[in-house]
């Protein structure tokens, strides 16, 4: 649980000690939970999927500033508890996880570790996302990427 991993985290952050299946880049929420909960508005976003990205946050406890900020900010603080929330909200009876994918610097670790049916960098995982939305698209410019 994302409660579990932030004692995970604290024991690194205040004592050094690694838990290597629970910590910052891996557990519940991901890597993104211990980050500063920075969110993208997706300001020309015409399928409106930004918008109701961000109302789930507010409707499992993130700031409803999220709505109308410039630019939207979580904070790992509130971060963590809008995860343990959602999770919560789940009926793990109902639902069966039947594929895993990963991205980021981690990707091959963690996918390794899941059996990720799929592996691949954050700019093909982009590049994939915006074909698929923008068939014509012809050019994509990913910045600050981690690969």
């Amino acid at each position: 649980s994302v409660e579990e991993r932030k004692k995970s985290v604290d024991l690194f952050t205040n004592n050094g000690i690694l838990n290597t299946h629970s910590n910052v880049q891996f557990g519940e929420g991901g890597a993104g939970t211990f980050s500063d909960g920075k969110l993208n508005t997706l300001v020309k976003d015409n399928y409106g999927r930004g918008r109701e990205v961000l109302e789930t946050f507010v409707k499992f406890g993130a700031p409803e500033e999220i709505l109308y900020d410039n630019k939207p900010h979580i904070g790992t603080d509130k971060l963590v508890n809008v995860v343990k929330n959602m999770r919560e909200c789940i009926d793990l009876n109902k639902y069966q996880v039947v594929s895993v994918g990963t991205t980021g610097s981690a990707r091959k670790l963690i996918g390794t570790m899941l059996g990720a049916n799929t592996i691949k960098n954050e700019i093909t995982a982009h590049a994939v996302g915006t074909i698929r939305l923008y068939p014509n698209v012809r050019t994509i410019f990913e910045i600050s990427g981690q690969d």
